[in-house]
């Protein structure tokens, strides 16, 4: 775990695991071929120890889940989802797949 962050809870996807930090942030680690860890462009490489996933500023998750190849969080305001978008997985309303979050859309 990154020091001085406490993991509150643990969600295991097929390909990446992400994590709730009491800090109020996610942190995802494993294979990233899709966007799967929400911390920037698609490496198809393997990452070891958890991840900061990259929020929009301001932005604390109170929850979060990881999927097939994709992720979802929680906030106070809009839900937040990234990774592979086939069949509009991420809920942004694209194909598109998405290697930081973006909101889905609807939500609030």
């Amino acid at each position: 775990m990154p020091l001085g962050v406490t993991f509150v809870s643990i969600s295991a996807g097929t390909t990446a695991t992400c994590a709730l930090g009491t800090n109020g942030k996610g942190y995802c680690w494993g294979l990233d071929e899709e966007g799967q860890l929400g911390n920037g462009p698609a490496t198809s490489r393997i990452q070891w120890a958890p991840s900061e996933v990259v929020m929009p500023t301001g932005t604390f998750f109170t929850g979060i889940s990881a999927a097939a190849s994709n992720g979802c969080a929680v906030t106070a305001g809009p839900a937040y989802c990234w990774g592979q978008n086939r069949w509009s997985a991420v809920g942004d309303g694209t194909d598109v797949f998405r290697h930081v979050p973006v909101a889905v859309a609807g939500s609030r």
